[in-house]
């Protein structure tokens, strides 16, 4: 379906897994290689939308176009609310951008320096003949192009603080980065890292071809499996949609030279793992894990400890993201970055109700 915006600009409506698919190339096309988070590679909300998602056709993604150009692509995905006051009831229809939720961020892809408020109106006039109430940019970080996008748009919205994505700075020595923490954390790593190396050799290795891809990506699902998770059936290799989806990715990641499965070996045993990818300047870890068996020794801080020891040594390295907000980064001092969310409701005069209705 489309729309035209007398103002030159136009919005599409794409639905489902194959509407998606068809905007590969306008999607890369609006990225151009400078995708400086991972939320901008195409294959992460196309994995979850063909490996995980039991709804596919909930899914519809709006591409504003400037002429004949590309310039924005929105995944968004429709659900339904019901709220209750007594005896009555009634239900909202959301339309939510779209990411996998695992992760907690989520972005639109934007062209650079294409920022105004007719991308916006291309996009309300393109949804104007749909059913819904409110629009859900979810777990947007401060730095995204949603943010941008919004800021841009010259209508009202709300905003609401989620969650904060922690990362650290990785742009000084190694030695300047742990001269920082508390002695006491640094030394208990070191007396672990020496006596796990009084049990047998202790080495590292990160696999992010296309050759070693498979074999990292099994010693990343065996250790995140070892645990607690693999009893319950909460593991990736446990789950066959998760495991689907991380199987893309690794495919798709090592093509492009993104991926980085960081595995610990202590003598020829996997002992902790990390799933990562390199956008832009940034290490993101999507994934870890370690084997709990080992876990007295604390190996996924001794990978981590030698991961940001290489970030630090690598001039095309920035940060190492957690991506999250993960309590047991604290140890590291890590720095974050605000992650929002921002409704906008389809009639203004219900914003308040609206804003109330999605807490």
């Amino acid at each position: 379906m489309s729309v035209e915006n007398a103002l030159t600009y136009r919005g599409v409506v794409s639905h489902g897994l194959n509407g998606f698919q068809a905007l590969k190339p306008a999607w890369d096309s609006i990225v151009n290689g400078s995708d400086s988070h991972y939320v901008h590679s195409f294959d992460w909300p196309f994995s979850k939308l063909s490996c995980m998602d039991s709804k596919p056709e909930d899914f519809m993604a709006v591409s504003i176009y400037r002429g004949e150009v590309p310039v924005a692509i929105v995944p968004l995905s429709l659900t339904k609310k019901t709220k209750r006051f007594g005896p009555f009831s009634f239900s909202v229809r959301i339309l939510t951008l779209y990411s996998p939720d695992e992760m907690g961020v989520s972005d639109i892809v934007l062209r650079p320096r294409e920022v105004n408020s007719l991308i916006f109106r291309a996009l309300i006039q393109a949804l104007k003949g749909m059913h819904w109430h409110l629009l859900c940019f979810k777990n947007v970080p401060e730095s995204s192009y949603c943010r941008d996008f919004l800021e841009s748009c010259g209508h009202t919205y709300s905003k609401k603080y989620s969650h904060p994505s922690k990362y650290i700075d990785t742009q000084q020595s190694f030695d300047a980065l742990i001269s920082d923490l508390k002695k006491k954390f640094v030394r208990n790593v070191r007396r672990k890292y020496r006596r796990l190396e009084e049990r047998g050799e202790i080495s590292f290795k990160t696999y992010q071809d296309e050759a070693g891809a498979g074999i990292g990506l099994q010693h990343f699902l065996d250790v995140e499996s070892s645990g607690w998770k693999g009893v319950k059936g909460h593991g990736i290799q446990q789950r066959p949609d998760a495991l689907s989806m991380y199987q893309y990715l690794t495919t798709c990641w090592s093509s492009e030279q993104k991926l980085r499965i960081n595995i610990m070996f202590l003598d020829n045993i996997a002992v902790a793992a990390q799933f990562s990818v390199v956008a832009g300047s940034t290490w993101y870890l999507l994934k870890i894990g370690y084997d709990e068996a080992y876990k007295e020794s604390s190996p996924g801080s001794l990978l981590l400890q030698e991961i940001l020891r290489r970030a630090c040594e690598d001039k095309n390295t920035s940060r190492v993201s957690f991506v999250t907000s993960v309590s047991w980064a604290n140890e590291w001092k890590p720095k974050s970055e605000n992650v929002n969310v921002a409704y906008i409701a389809k009639n203004p005069i219900l914003n308040r109700l609206l804003r109330y209705v999605y807490k």
